[in-house]
């Protein structure tokens, strides 16, 4: 039997930790193998195009809030970023600091290719991107968050030199508004899983899907969607998605791997994704969204 599929019995629904605040704002990019407490910003936003994002301090500087055409899609009140559940340890990465923090060892900040000052914590321009390296345990991260165009683009390549027992990894979360309705996930092939979300009374669930490539979340109230379409995974870790909705809350969408397995010594693999946003009536919202996930099958 598939392990995520026996993996689907785990309800992960974690409060989110935020211990250690930023301690201020700096006048020049970090150096290597700066501690988590050197002088960072507390908080970076920047608006590209119809796209605001949010980078915080306290979640280990991975996002906080994302907005499209000023409706908030991506709520604060969670983790993103990438988390990683060892076995007889527990979850450590972003803001999950029930065991320990994750080590942030490099930050670097671009705003249309240049290198953003410390000091710059609210800006605009063509492009925005956050370069990050960090630890978790024996594994070493380098993650880059790329927003252009309209697209929000993710990537994190995690290493390892020695064998680590996982209960799961989460290369990407995005944390998105309780208020959204219904959810598509979508193959290659053409196959379609499409479902909607509970009410406000209901009690939290978990949908799980193997084999699918992007997944769409609309919205009815703002009428806006998003579309996130996995563009790189390694072909060991068993990946897949997850949707967990706890009403009132979020409804919040996992890629996951390694779930009740083993990342082999030597790990070096990469993970990447891309998000994009729509606007479309109820009617027509899941027309609009095969046609987004087809437009983000080839980007780069």
């Amino acid at each position: 039997m598939n392990v995520l599929r026996r993996f689907r019995s785990q309800i992960v629904f974690l409060l989110i930790m935020i211990v250690v605040p930023a301690s201020g704002n700096a006048t020049s990019p970090v150096t290597e193998a700066a501690p988590n407490d050197v002088e960072r910003p507390a908080s970076v936003t920047a608006t590209i195009g119809d796209v605001l994002v949010r980078i915080d301090g306290p979640k280990l500087w991975t996002l906080s809030r994302i907005e499209y055409q000023a409706a908030i899609l991506g709520i604060e009140d969670s983790a993103y970023g990438t988390v990683i559940n060892i076995k007889d340890v527990g979850f450590i990465g972003t803001a999950h600091r029930e065991v320990e923090a994750e080590e942030v060892t490099d930050l670097r900040f671009f705003l249309d290719d240049q290198p953003l000052q410390f000091s710059e914590t609210d800006v605009s321009g063509k492009s925005f991107k956050v370069q990050r390296k960090s630890r978790i345990r024996s594994f070493h991260l380098d993650s880059l968050l790329e927003l252009r165009d309209n697209r929000l683009y993710q990537s994190v390549r995690l290493r390892t030199a020695s064998a680590v027992e996982l209960k799961v990894m989460y290369p990407f979360m995005y944390a998105w508004t309780p208020t959204a309705t219904a959810f598509l996930y979508g193959a290659d092939d053409g196959t379609r899983v499409e479902g909607k979300f509970l009410g406000v009374t209901a009690k939290l669930k978990q949908f799980d899907q193997d084999g699918m490539n992007w997944l769409a979340v609309y919205d009815r109230p703002s009428g806006k969607g998003v579309v996130s379409r996995v563009l790189a995974r390694p072909k060991v870790g068993d990946s897949g998605m997850r949707i967990v909705d706890a009403p009132g809350v979020y409804r919040k969408f996992y890629i996951m791997c390694f779930a009740e397995d083993k990342v082999p010594a030597g790990f070096d693999e990469t993970y990447r994704i891309v998000t994009g946003y729509f606007e479309s009536e109820q009617a027509t919202w899941k027309m609009s969204a095969n046609k987004l996930a087809e437009e983000l099958r080839n980007s780069e």
